[in-house]
């Protein structure tokens, strides 16, 4: 009988082992998405998300060829919304990936 209540004791041990690995895992994976946004809170609109820096920085050299006409503002406009899509496309994936490591472990 001691064997059937350690072997019962170590499935329970496994399972919770299993949920705390899944659970940190989802975690790491919100945490990667949080750490590349900026947050800030402005009077009368409240809080608004950032993108990274290097993103921003994208988006400047976009203005800033679309200010000296190196680039026409259609242009310009098409390369933005083009980057923001691709940016949320990864923010999804990595949740994605998170929730896959979730589900596999």
């Amino acid at each position: 009988m001691a064997t059937k209540a350690t072997s019962a004791n170590r499935a329970r041990t496994a399972d919770a082992g299993t949920a705390s690995r899944s659970s940190s895992r989802a975690a790491a994976a919100e945490e990667a998405v949080q750490d590349n946004v900026t947050s800030l809170h402005l009077p009368w609109v409240g809080d608004v998300s950032l993108p990274p820096a290097d993103h921003l920085a994208w988006y400047a050299g976009v203005f800033t060829l679309t200010a000296i006409e190196l680039i026409d503002w259609p242009v310009a406009l098409v390369l933005a919304v083009g980057k923001a899509l691709a940016d949320n496309r990864s923010h999804r994936t990595l949740r994605s990936l998170g929730e896959a490591l979730e589900e596999a472990a």
